[in-house]
């Protein structure tokens, strides 16, 4: 029963987006997306196809990919494109090297994970024996903070002797005021040779909130000592300049899908009203460098019409699993130099992506595509070009 009511949810929801697929204008600015190559690769152990945190790597003894693997709570090596599995790094919950509770982290170095406790926050390095190397807290004086967290849109990034870390998220956001968006700092560093800890001050801008609370939320994307700071519930994007510590330009960076952002000025009187509040408002995405070819992807999702009817667990994977995903191309200078619009549940762009030489590597399993196959690994790899 179960299985046929998913079934009938799916289709009802294929069918209403198919006229709004006949209106779309997918394409816009002077570069078109090309499909390179489609790829599909197996693992030889259980992986989540769709993992939170991934990296591709190309080390002398050839390509791998880093993952964590959410099934068994691990870090791990696979080798590329055969899908063998080379080592696991375990994450410890409880003794000397316990990670508990854990937040997510990055592989910086061929031996050296950086990660993050969320609460008490705290920066953690490890070895690939998942033993702890250094442990260090994380306060800020200015607006203190309850929990810190890095994942796919916010890595950590190293840079010389300092690491680099994200808090885009507002803390009492339904106790704060449009005064406190300026009390809350969004980006610090752990220097590893002073062994200090330094906030800087990045804020969303003044009139963040002028036309209601909007939620907060950034990804970020690292171009040489500069970081990018891309607003999840905003068109803004600022630089910030590791050298001097600065935010050294603001940009207003509209995608044509995001028009309409989800305002929370109270509290949602139950768990199925705030569901519904999410899905039906656009946000941006990812923001990722491509080195390659030195431009910038800003991903998009916009709001999703859905059936009324639809269950609290449809819902919600809807939410993650949207329709008409989009992506957006910028020069180093934030110009918009191409828009376009993927088919319905053509492409996941939750977690699972990465740069290479052919290209920008996006998840094909889409929860609601009718090819969605949990048993492999299914990238479209994509290219701007002239035509």
């Amino acid at each position: 029963m179960c299985f046929m009511k998913w079934k009938l949810f799916y289709y009802c929801l294929v069918l209403s987006l198919l006229f709004f697929a006949c209106e779309n204008n997918k394409e816009k600015g002077s570069l078109k997306l090309k499909v390179v190559e489609e790829i599909t690769f197996e693992t030889d152990s259980l992986v989540p196809i769709n993992p939170g945190h991934i990296q591709f790597l190309e080390t002398d003894s050839g390509s791998q990919i880093f993952l964590y693997n959410y099934f068994k709570k691990i870090y791990q090596f696979y080798s590329y494109p055969d899908g063998k599995l080379l080592k696991e790094v375990p994450l410890y919950l409880e003794g000397p090297n316990s990670v508990k509770p854990f937040s997510g982290g990055i592989l910086t170095a061929e031996d050296s994970i950086w990660l993050v406790n969320y609460a008490p926050q705290k920066i953690v390095l490890i070895n690939l024996e998942g033993e702890v190397q250094l442990r260090r807290p994380i306060h800020n004086e200015l607006f203190p903070i309850s929990a810190i967290g890095v994942s796919s849109e916010t890595p950590l990034y190293q840079i010389g002797n300092k690491v680099y870390g994200a808090q885009p998220l507002f803390m009492k956001y339904h106790d704060m005021d449009k005064a406190d968006i300026q009390k809350h700092q969004l980006v610090y560093s752990y220097d590893i040779l002073e062994d200090t800890v330094q906030w800087y001050d990045v804020f969303y801008r003044e009139d963040y909130w002028d036309k209601g609370k909007k939620g907060s939320g950034y990804s970020w994307a690292k171009r040489a000592d500069k970081i990018y700071i891309a607003a999840l519930h905003d068109h803004e994007i600022q630089v910030f300049d590791t050298k001097s510590g600065k935010v050294i330009k603001r940009k207003k960076v509209k995608s044509e899908t995001v028009n309409n952002f989800h305002y929370v000025n109270k509290m949602a009187p139950n768990p199925r009203a705030g569901l519904e509040g999410r899905i039906k408002y656009d946000q941006y995405g990812a923001l990722i460098y491509d080195p390659f070819r030195d431009v910038f992807y800003r991903l998009t999702t916009p709001a999703v019409e859905y059936d009324p009817d639809a269950s609290d667990e449809d819902l919600n994977r809807l939410n993650y699993h949207r329709p008409y995903n989009s992506i957006m191309v910028l020069d180093k200078e934030l110009n918009v130099l191409a828009e376009h619009t993927f088919d319905a549940f053509e492409v996941y762009v939750g977690s699972n992506f990465f740069v290479r030489e052919d290209g920008l590597y996006l998840s094909r399993n889409n929860l609601f595509h009718a090819d969605y196959d949990e048993g492999v690994f299914r990238y479209l790899v994509v290219r701007f070009e002239n035509e």
